[in-house]
């Protein structure tokens, strides 16, 4: 969509599945910039094992799964294209 980067990548996950993070389970926003996970906030441990229990895990019996999320944010496709930003924001998604 014109390099205006509609889309944005959230991650949940903890220690097992990124090592470089020390805390429990957190969400992150994934900085393209830097190539980097940014934290945003640690989650509640009672949050986070309602969260990880039902994560499946891997094959050696490690929990290391995350959850990955992408959102498309519109209204920075729409101020440059109008109409047609849905279908671009769409095509990129």
């Amino acid at each position: 969509a014109g390099a205006l980067q509609p889309n944005e990548v959230y991650v949940i996950a903890d220690s097992g599945a990124i090592p470089s993070w020390k805390g429990g389970g957190a969400l992150f926003h994934y900085h393209p910039f830097w190539h980097a996970l940014e934290v945003l906030c640690e989650l509640p441990a009672a949050l986070w094992s309602r969260i990880k229990a039902q994560l499946p895990v891997d094959n050696d019996g490690r929990e290391a799964s995350v959850l990955v999320a992408v959102t498309a944010l519109y209204w920075r496709t729409a101020w440059k294209y109008g109409d047609v930003s849905f279908h671009a924001v769409q095509r990129d998604t």
